[in-house]
């Protein structure tokens, strides 16, 4: 059987996965049999949800192309994402879950799943999947991903914020940081009886938010200031 020969280059960020590669250089790949395109893309380490658009002798094509001798292929970034964004975040990056919501998203933490819940929930609700698992962003059923270059939290949430476009999207401090669910001002009265506020706290605050999921009290105490900066830092224009 003759083999199947193809030039492929990729653009832009997709070089990051290409290790000692220059950016931008053709690579040539030859194999026997049939293939998709996607199964081409993957094999060199790119997980087909950071792709937008694949081009063959500059015609787009679908990720279930069936790739031809001598095709030459370009490969361009982007990313497919539900607006207002949602999230799925699985455990090796579990940091981003807190700061994600305190920037407002609905991000839902997938503590201990399997790869097939994840993806499975992923497409049911419409959630994009942020993870550093390759094998995951790779699943076919996968539609939304992003993979997060970064292993620092905060480095990792201006990488999501700004390669997904999130900024004006962004609702800080609307969210429990516990559950996910919505806080809502607690007027004064409900302040006054409300067991989990120490008589201190009343005394330099009458400002108070209640999460009407986990039902927790909010206060703006001296760690809000912290991520006040944090929430500048990110939402800051570069």
């Amino acid at each position: 059987m003759k083999p199947i020969a193809v030039t492929i280059r990729f653009h832009e960020e997709l070089n990051d996965f290409l290790p000692r590669h220059e950016p931008g250089q053709a690579i040539a790949v030859t194999w026997h049999g049939r293939r998709t395109v996607k199964d081409l893309i993957e094999s060199l380490g790119v997980p087909h949800v950071e792709i937008d658009i694949i081009q063959i002798h500059g015609t787009t094509v679908g990720l279930d192309y069936l790739v031809r001798d001598q095709d030459d292929i370009d490969v361009h970034p982007g990313f497919h994402i539900t607006r207002p964004p949602r999230f799925v975040i699985d455990d090796n990056v579990a940091k981003l879950v807190p700061l994600l919501r305190m920037l407002g998203f609905d991000t839902l933490y997938a503590q201990g799943a399997t790869d097939s819940w994840i993806a499975t929930i992923s497409k049911q609700e419409g959630r994009t999947i942020v993870s550093r698992d390759k094998g995951l962003l790779k699943r076919k059923e996968v539609h939304s991903g992003l993979y997060v270059r970064s292993t620092r939290p905060p480095e990792q949430l201006r990488e999501v914020v700004e390669r997904l476009q999130l900024r004006e999207f962004c609702q800080p401090f609307t969210r429990c940081l516990s559950c996910n669910g919505i806080l809502l001002s607690l007027d004064a009265d409900e302040a006054a009886v409300n067991p989990q506020i120490p008589p201190g706290v009343r005394t330099w605050t009458n400002e108070f938010f209640q999460c009407n999921g986990c039902h927790k009290v909010f206060w703006k105490g001296s760690h809000h200031q912290s991520m006040e900066r944090l929430v500048h830092q990110i939402l800051r224009h570069p």
